[in-house]
């Protein structure tokens, strides 16, 4: 495979991805972010906002908060 088919279908998958992506979003309500995945959530978000605007550091939400979130969903 060259390197220009390699990078076409590289940009491919990236698109296919996105529009894939865009869809479910607009399909339909999104779920909240649940268990383990708020931290990695807020990890990209923390990062995103550092590099945009530094500021303080937001404390993580209480241990409980992922029991009471699968009690309500």
């Amino acid at each position: 495979m060259t390197e220009a088919r390699f990078r076409q279908l590289i940009i491919l998958i990236l698109i296919l991805a996105a529009v894939l992506r865009i869809g479910w979003l607009a399909a339909g309500d999104v779920l909240p972010v649940m268990w383990d995945a708020r931290r990695y959530v807020a990890a990209a978000i923390g990062i995103l906002s550092t590099l945009d605007k530094p500021g303080p550091v937001v404390p993580e939400p209480r241990d409980g908060a992922d029991r009471d979130a699968f009690d309500h969903y």
